[in-house]
């Protein structure tokens, strides 16, 4: 598992709100616009926290601490912490935006933040190849912003041979460089 350190820590509500679900929850990998400001240190000004949890919890658990189960096609939880939606996946779900949970949270890299007085917060975070996949896959408004954000301040991380070996596809392979005009 990658690990970085971003020394340079901003403030920023939903790196906070992430730091706080995690202190909350334990392991999980953020897979949002958290994940893209892990990334790129630049903060959209998203209301929406999504993460999936690496462990097999209950949905007593998740009730207990105020997580409220919604039933559609994810079967996932939600909740309002402050300001921030929070939308939350079990690590049984199938897949996420095309790739297996058990990928996301497998491939997921270590963001160590350092926070004030000195405290070290550690997130985890889809890998940025997985990532950019995700985005691509789901292909709203927001992913393509996000995807023009991840070429921008990433493009020189990215691996494109790692890419190319998720999406086992030329074509959408190179649709995805073209998205992120590489």
């Amino acid at each position: 598992m990658i690990s970085h350190n971003i020394k340079k820590y901003r403030h920023s509500p939903l790196l906070n709100e992430a730091i706080e679900v995690t202190n909350d929850l334990g392991s999980v990998t953020f897979i949002g616009a958290a994940a893209v400001f892990l990334h790129t240190n630049k903060d959209r000004g998203s209301q929406d926290l999504d993460f999936i949890i690496d462990y097999d919890a209950t949905d007593e658990q998740l009730q207990e601490k105020r997580y409220i189960k919604y039933n559609d096609r994810r079967n996932g939880y939600t909740t309002k912490r402050k300001t921030i939606f929070v939308d939350i996946y079990k690590n049984t779900n199938a897949d996420i935006s095309g790739i297996p949970t058990k990928t996301i949270i497998n491939t997921a890299e270590r963001f160590e933040i350092n926070a004030k007085r000195g405290r070290i917060n550690e997130l985890k975070a889809a890998n940025l190849e997985v990532l950019i996949v995700m985005k691509y896959n789901a292909r709203r408004n927001q992913d393509i912003e996000d995807l023009e954000t991840l070429a921008s301040y990433s493009r020189r991380k990215i691996d494109w041979n790692q890419i190319k070996s998720i999406t086992n596809d030329d074509y959408h392979y190179s649709r995805i460089r073209a998205l992120m005009h590489i």
